[in-house]
């Protein structure tokens, strides 16, 4: 079989866990048997996958995944119909509602840019951004066929139960949770989210307007 030896593709949407996850599937396989395929950006609105998706298809079946040849798992973040052709090993992602994982990506950009808060890119600014509030629906499962995934786990899973995550992905389940390291890199961290957390007003703003990425959540993990 083609690509016998891959064993793993696991699709990291940002936010979600996934650096943990990454880590893991590098520790199992090793760094050379593992292909980060993290080059394509799909929530960039100039990327090939949004620019021309019919056509960037049909260049990753003329090209014929040759990066893969060798690989025992891909990582990365990529738009899934990429390799809707792989089917013989385990395919794989982590889902987080869609607010808290808006809020986890606006404070990790608030902790590489400081100016972003008060002086730049509110919460509410941020979360107006297609990227942001339809991640999901508009960008990383556009036209996808969640047949496709074997195995989709709750971000709230892989918090409470890493070891059985971990063993459910085929991964080492002796290798350890690495931790959301955003708040020891941001001064006031604790402040800026409990301010943020206590603004019921702007989550339930946010939440109405993140209603498809919310059904989409929804139907595909927290209704399971």
């Amino acid at each position: 079989m083609l690509f016998d030896e891959l064993k793993l593709i696991f699709l990291h949407v940002p936010k979600t866990g996934g650096t943990s996850v990454r880590a893991a599937i590098l520790e199992t396989f090793g760094a050379d048997r593992v292909y980060s395929d993290y080059g394509e950006r799909p929530a960039h609105p100039a990327s090939p996958v949004n620019l021309d998706p019919e056509g960037y298809l049909r260049s990753i079946e003329a090209e014929g995944h040759p990066d893969l040849t060798g690989m025992s798992a891909v990582v990365g973040h990529f738009w899934p119909k990429k390799y809707e052709r792989m089917t013989h090993c385990l395919r794989a992602m982590v889902l987080r509602d869609p607010l808290d994982r808006a809020i986890s990506h606006y404070f990790y950009r608030l902790s590489r840019d400081p100016v972003l808060g008060p002086l730049g890119e509110t919460f509410r600014q941020f979360v107006m951004r297609d990227k942001v509030r339809s991640l999901y629906t508009q960008f990383y499962f556009r036209d996808v066929d969640m047949n496709w995934f074997d195995l989709i786990l709750d971000h709230r899973e892989l918090s409470s139960d890493w070891v059985g995550s971990i063993e459910a992905l085929g991964l080492d389940p002796t290798l350890k949770h690495e931790k959301n390291v955003t708040a020891s890199r941001m001064e006031g961290y604790d402040e800026r989210k409990a301010e943020l957390m206590a603004d019921s007003r702007t989550l339930e703003w946010a939440r109405s307007l993140m209603q498809d990425d919310l059904r989409f959540y929804e139907t595909h993990v927290a209704s399971r």
